[in-house]
């Protein structure tokens, strides 16, 4: 896109009656899961987008027959949303309950593309009249979906920013997070200020992507030692100053005792307990 800032209403050019009829969802946290919506939604590879077609016992959102803009808030800006689905309300259920409704092939080319800016005022998202917000939210990008995200070279030379590593997890149909997904292995977690290295292994089903994306979310994987670096330099530290490595890779079929042993192999090699992150052999 250009420099021209334009807005929703613009590049959706939908009628006055369309508008009428339709409805925005400003997702941003969940309650019952103390989480940001942002996350369920990347953690589901991008296909959770049940809570955007929720009624609850207190207000009935939805009528049959409006079109749904649902929109997911970056964790980080409280901004930035971005386009997760577009749906037309088919069934709407009283009390806590997900409406039943079918997606708009039209808008399928911006899902999980189509940026936008928006202040509400309000810290939580919600339901609102689309006609609330259309001339307010300003377009920021269509990513092009195209795009080669990040080079594959080869499993010799996967060697990856926290940059890298978040670009590829959030664009789980590129060539590199579908490799990843397949893979058990061996990684290096590599602090390039203190010169540290975490060694861990990847044996769920998602494979290293799956284990690489718990990083992203959490800024520690769960590990002792790297939950203590949060706390001491915060999350930000993380993200500038830690690059992923692949020592090993195996296929998926592989048993995950076999990788222990070979993680077991590699933390000693690099007395990662003495001299790193790892707390245990």
């Amino acid at each position: 896109m250009d420099d021209k800032k334009i807005t929703l209403r613009e590049l959706l050019n939908l009628t006055e009656e369309e508008i009428d009829n339709s409805k925005i969802a400003l997702c941003s946290y969940s309650y019952d899961l103390n989480k940001n919506i942002y996350d369920i939604w990347f953690e589901s590879n991008q296909k959770d987008i049940s809570y955007a077609y929720y009624n609850s016992d207190k207000q009935k959102n939805y009528k049959v027959g409006q079109t749904v803009f649902a929109f997911v808030q970056f964790p980080e800006n409280n901004k930035h949303w971005i386009l997760v689905s577009v749906g037309k309300i088919l069934e709407s259920p009283s009390g806590n309950a997900i409406c039943k409704y079918e997606p708009i092939k039209k808008y399928d080319g911006m899902i999980g593309r189509l940026r936008i800016n928006l202040a509400t005022g309000k810290r939580f998202g919600f339901v609102y009249n689309l006609s609330t917000y259309i001339e307010k939210a300003e377009v920021i990008a269509i990513d092009d979906k195209n795009k080669e995200i990040v080079k594959f070279k080869g499993f010799n030379e996967v060697t990856l920013s926290y940059k890298d590593v978040e670009t590829i997890l959030n664009n789980p149909s590129c060539d590199y997070y579908k490799i990843l997904e397949h893979i058990k292995g061996i990684y290096c977690l590599t602090d390039t200020f203190t010169g540290k290295l975490y060694i861990g292994s990847a044996t769920g089903k998602d494979g290293i992507a799956g284990r690489w994306k718990d990083y992203i979310i959490t800024q520690d994987g769960g590990n002792k030692e790297l939950i203590s670096l949060k706390e001491k330099e915060c999350g930000d530290y993380f993200k500038k100053n830690i690059k992923f490595v692949l020592i090993e890779f195996f296929d998926i079929s592989i048993s995950d005792e076999y990788i222990k042993q070979r993680e077991r192999y590699w933390k000693k090699a690099f007395e990662t307990v003495k001299n790193g992150y790892n707390d245990n052999y």
